[in-house]
């Protein structure tokens, strides 16, 4: 059996302590918050710094979980968005074709109906020039 000389061996716990000696318990969620000073005593501001960072720390890494299950979507959800994203791209192209096909047949018709009427197009309109008459 091993005898503790002071307190200091006691409170950081030795390897060879048998079982009649106090266990130290696992640290749990909430032993970093908790410090070694008692529950009516104040904390040292060390204590409280460290026990902030931790919460903080451990919010900051609750947020990043929810964030990146949020961001992740399942295989069914993948496909269905590509199968919207295929959708709305094929019904572009039709309209892009439909409009294309429509300019085209008005282009033709335009043109056939200027052959049978005979009607001389300007691209530039004229533009009159002024003389300069000498006043005598």
């Amino acid at each position: 059996m091993i005898t503790f000389n002071n307190e200091s061996d006691k409170s950081n716990g030795s390897k060879n302590a048998d079982s009649t000696s106090e266990q130290s318990v696992p640290p749990g969620p909430d032993s970093l918050e908790a410090s070694s000073v008692a529950p009516n005593e104040r904390k040292t501001l060390r204590d409280q710094l460290k026990a902030h960072a931790v919460k903080r720390q451990r919010d900051f890494s609750a947020q990043v979980r929810e964030h990146e299950s949020f961001n992740r979507l399942s295989k069914e959800e993948l496909a269905f968005f590509q199968s919207l994203r295929d959708k709305e791209r094929r019904q572009e192209d039709e309209l892009n074709g439909f409009l294309e096909k429509k300019a085209h047949e008005f282009d033709k018709r335009r043109k056939s109906l200027r052959q049978k009427t005979h009607i001389r197009v300007e691209k530039k309109p004229r533009k009159l020039k002024l003389s300069k008459r000498s006043a005598k």
